[in-house]
């Protein structure tokens, strides 16, 4: 059977169609207030972004598979701006020999941006609207070559050598507020006074963020927080 030449095909990959809804114009403004791309031509914050989005909605585990993968879209790509894809060695050397703050400020400044959209339906028996849970996970890494930040277990098992990600989540919407990365070994407890919390709100944790300074501070401060601690 032949090429059917007649059926002219379409549309965007949903990848492309979820970029086009960012706002561009306030990415922009974030790059050239951060002066990001004043010394990179061919690889621009945005072309880094959209690399990073890529490999999180397609669950990639590397960037040589970012980039494979990207390559795998052809001449999709224009839809994002992208004239190709990138190599793996220019990718690697933007996240390598560019700061990430950038990221950290288009991020809030999106959340900001589509507040009026996020979903704010109450969980049941749930009041107040400013309501956020506070909590950590790790990630194991390779406790040989990670010797630095590895935790010892109370329990008298296997030492876990990786990262910890504190994150502070606004409970209606469902949206990370605040994040923070540190060796697995520290502690919760010592990140309880980094959030930053409107006037009013509500924040509940484990007892693992039980630190009575930074509990006062919080409740005695002018931001009148309520504070709820879980067993």
């Amino acid at each position: 059977m032949g090429k059917d030449s007649e059926k002219n095909l379409v549309g965007q990959p949903i990848f492309n169609q979820l970029l086009q809804i960012l706002p561009g114009e306030v990415i922009d403004g974030i790059v050239l207030e951060e002066k990001r791309d004043r010394y990179y031509k061919s690889f621009s914050t945005w072309d880094e972004l959209t690399g990073l989005l890529f490999g999180v909605f397609t669950r990639c585990d590397s960037s040589r598979e970012v980039c494979d993968g990207m390559a795998s879209l052809g001449g999709k790509l224009n839809y994002s701006g992208m004239d190709s894809s990138p190599a793996k060695s220019t990718f690697n050397d933007a996240l390598n020999n560019r700061g990430e703050s950038v990221f950290e400020k288009i991020y809030f400044s999106l959340i900001d941006y589509f507040s009026p959209l996020l979903p704010d339906s109450r969980k049941e028996d749930v009041c107040p609207d400013k309501f956020y849970a506070f909590d950590s996970t790790a990630i194991s890494l390779f406790s040989e070559v990670m010797k630095e930040v590895v935790r010892n277990r109370k329990d008298g098992g296997r030492r876990k050598g990786g990262l910890k990600v504190h994150l502070l989540t606004g409970i209606h919407a469902d949206c990370a507020r605040f994040v923070k990365i540190s060796e697995a070994k520290s502690h919760d407890k010592n990140f309880l006074k980094h959030p930053v919390l409107p006037e009013g709100s509500m924040i509940v944790f484990d007892k693992g963020y039980n630190h009575y300074l930074a509990i006062c501070r919080m409740d005695g401060s002018r931001d009148k927080l309520c504070l709820q601690i879980e067993g």
